[in-house]
């Protein structure tokens, strides 16, 4: 099995081409991001996320979880 991140990533973005508004939820493509090791761009997409949704605490670790790696924390 393999596993096509980076074409995810163009996947989602042609997506929030069509329509921005799917910016806010596309927490899948935080993900990528951040297994593409771009973690502020994986920061920004998750932070988005929680704006839209505040209570969604897996969005605020994952956002965490990337800043730290930008720091290069671990």
């Amino acid at each position: 099995m393999f596993f096509r991140v980076e074409e995810s990533v163009e996947d989602f973005d042609k997506v929030m081409e069509i329509d921005p508004r799917y910016g806010d939820v596309l927490w899948q493509r935080g993900l990528s991001l951040y297994y593409l090791d771009r973690f502020d761009d994986a920061a920004a997409q998750f932070q988005r996320d929680v704006r839209l949704n505040p209570r969604d605490s897996e969005e605020a670790i994952w956002n965490l979880i990337s800043l730290a790696r930008k720091r290069e924390f671990f």
